[in-house]
């Protein structure tokens, strides 16, 4: 929401987190309620809504997606990104995946579930694939790459300048190179992995009402 805020947009965002929200708020001068959609209660219509890390706490997930789509405007852009439970990580380590996190995560998706689960509710011109798979760990850096998509849909600020939150310099220039080689030595696997053989950590969603 900051990446946007800083381009213009205008946002609003819902945190059910009480000291997250108050952070985001005062630290960063965000309009974030404290609760979930279901205490969001608007007249108003967004062109985009992010859905991130989200979906798999929620027990009435029809009536979330339901909610979501009636908040779009027409053509209106949903962006959800989930863990994937057919991910490479999820096969390897079956019940020690690090996408099970009970009993917070309650939900479970595949592209496909996902998928279907869209088409109920309405939209249309739905496209998912997966993203992060890490030759080392089965968590960490897909943070980074998610603001890169921000960015790149938005503008600014410029994707160098979110680069430059993993590439920038440290105190120690070694840790520099480790991080530089560590991108480019998990970058071929991971376009592999997530994009033709679909087996990333996550699933990323666009659904357009």
């Amino acid at each position: 929401l900051k990446l946007l805020k800083e381009t213009g947009h205008d946002v609003k965002g819902i945190e059910i987190s009480r000291s997250a929200s108050q952070q985001a708020r005062e630290e960063f001068g965000l309009d974030v309620l404290t609760g979930t959609l279901d205490d969001y209660k608007t007249t108003d219509k967004f062109d985009v809504i992010l859905v991130i890390d989200v979906l798999e706490h929620i027990s009435d997930i029809n009536s979330f997606i339901q909610k979501c789509y009636s908040l779009l405007t027409e053509r209106g852009t949903l962006i959800i990104d989930i863990p994937n439970i057919k991910s490479f990580y999820s096969i390897l380590t079956n019940k020690n995946w690090v996408g099970f996190c009970m009993p917070y995560h309650i939900n479970y998706f595949t592209l496909k579930t996902i998928k279907t689960l869209l088409t109920k509710h309405d939209f249309s011109k739905i496209k998912a694939t997966t993203e992060y798979f890490d030759l080392f760990s089965p968590t960490g850096a897909w943070r980074l790459r998610f603001d890169l998509l921000i960015s790149a849909i938005f503008g600014k600020p410029s994707v160098e300048n979110i680069k430059s939150r993993f590439f920038e310099k440290q105190e120690n220039p070694k840790q520099s190179v480790k991080k530089k080689i560590f991108a480019l030595i998990n970058y071929f696997p991971n376009i592999m992995f997530t994009k033709i053989f679909k087996l990333g950590d996550s699933l990323r969603v666009f659904a357009r009402k």
